[in-house]
């Protein structure tokens, strides 16, 4: 159990700060916390499998081809597999990451 996530990472100028979750939770899934300081940016990937993204602190703008979608506080999206996607802090930024097999 985690009690308060956003506590368990901090914003480090021009960087990306992560923390993979799944271990201590005894998942299998990857569960990622990141933390994005201001228009950092995670350039075009693609996963294997869905996943879904759960701001959770922030503003953050995702670009699914050619749709942009923008996320705030309490927002979540779901990704397909192979979906190509660019993720870029409107400001900074706090957010799971959930791969689901």
């Amino acid at each position: 159990m985690f009690p308060n996530l956003l506590s368990l990472i901090s914003y480090h100028e021009q960087q990306i700060a992560s923390r993979r979750l799944s271990r201590h939770l005894g998942l299998e899934q990857s569960i990622v916390l990141y933390a994005m300081a201001k228009e950092e940016t995670i350039s075009n990937e693609r996963c294997p499998h869905p996943k879904l993204i759960n701001v959770l602190e922030g503003k953050l703008e995702i670009i699914l081809g050619d749709q942009k979608h923008i996320l705030e506080k309490d927002s979540l999206i779901s990704l397909s597999p192979q979906e190509i996607h660019h993720l870029r802090a409107i400001e900074n930024s706090k957010f799971l990451q959930i791969e689901l097999d």
